[in-house]
């Protein structure tokens, strides 16, 4: 579920689930797919500089191997917002061919 822009950080009007979403910040069109799920969900983490990785799973309705990939990224290896979009990027690229 996507509940902030993955682009500008900003509120959306409501949750996506599945379907497209237009962001009234930053206008860009938001479909709901595993790039901006994960891209959405990191920002949302580094907004709240830190996050209750239980509460997250739920309220984002992550699956386990996301949660993890989000955990590893964010504490382990410190990633800054780029550096995950372009990690995602890769991985998702790598996994869909």
């Amino acid at each position: 579920m996507i509940c902030i822009c993955p682009y500008c950080v900003n509120d959306l009007p409501s949750n996506l689930k599945n379907g497209v979403i237009f962001c009234p910040k930053c206008l860009r069109t938001i479909t709901s797919n595993k790039e901006n799920e994960l891209l959405s969900a990191f920002r949302l983490i580094k907004k709240k500089q830190g996050a209750n990785w239980q509460q997250l799973k739920c309220h984002l309705d992550l699956d386990d191997s996301d949660l993890e990939l989000l955990k590893k990224c964010f504490e382990e290896d410190d990633m800054t917002q780029q550096e995950f979009e372009n990690y995602i990027k890769k991985l998702l690229c790598v996994n869909n061919t």
